[in-house]
């Protein structure tokens, strides 16, 4: 079987409603863990590294969050509101080569790999929250590698902003996005921070976004439908 079609096989099975109990509302992970205190750490601060072991599941309250292998530099994902990280305290790797750190300003919670050992042993729903969320992140690496093979820079960046968006969503449609450097958009694309730069001037010359705020405090400002038709053809709202 080929490792694309295993993914899409386990996102499937763990988005299914098999018996009718099992769906997207009561899969929420976040429901099944344990109350635990936010954590907050400033732009650049390191969340962990290859030193200090990734023993814990972490989730994004606010802010931006980015992990990367701590050898070569590439970043592995950017994560943003709601989303967790840390995936390889499930592993029984004893060096860990990734680190973490803030993006922007950030609030996180976090778990250990016991909490959530004992937590699964004890709670069905909880392993398939867990499964889930494992299946959604499996999902979102494989489109993005396909991404890296067949799309251009300028149609992967705005896939990453209009996941980024999804996160940072108003009610009036528009999106304003925490301050996130061109380097880092850069990793993550795979290309170079002169060449982010140029995109992005592009879309805002086309009127696609624009910049909200100045220096550290600069996001970015964008309308997820304006986006999506430039993406997909569509409006947002219709994907």
């Amino acid at each position: 079987m080929r490792p694309t079609q295993l993914v899409e096989d386990l996102a499937r099975f763990v988005n299914s409603d098999m018996d009718g109990s099992t769906n997207d509302e009561n899969l929420d992970l976040l429901t099944f863990l344990p109350r635990t205190d936010r954590l907050a750490f400033n732009r650049k601060d390191r969340i962990y590294d290859r030193v200090e072991h990734a023993n814990y599941l972490y989730l994004v309250n606010s802010g931006l969050v980015l992990v990367a292998e701590s050898v070569d530099g590439v970043v592995i994902d950017i994560c943003g509101q709601e989303d967790f990280f840390g995936f390889r305290c499930l592993s029984n790797v004893a060096k860990y080569l990734e680190h973490a750190e803030a993006v922007t300003d950030v609030e996180i919670m976090k778990w250990s790999r016991q909490e959530l050992a004992d937590l699964l042993r004890k709670d069905l729903g909880a392993s398939l929250a867990l499964a889930k969320v494992l299946a959604d992140n499996l999902a979102r690496a494989n489109e993005r590698i396909k991404s890296f093979g067949k799309e251009q820079i300028s149609a992967r960046l705005l896939r990453l902003l209009l996941y980024l968006g999804e996160r940072y969503y108003e009610h009036d449609g528009e999106v304003i996005l925490p301050h996130i450097t061109h380097e880092v958009i850069a990793r993550y694309l795979g290309t170079s921070r002169e060449i982010v730069t140029s995109t992005l001037n592009d879309f805002k010359r086309r009127k696609m976004l624009d910049y909200a705020g100045r220096g550290n405090e600069r996001g970015i400002r964008f309308k997820m439908d304006v986006l999506s038709y430039h993406l997909f053809g569509e409006d947002f709202g219709e994907r």
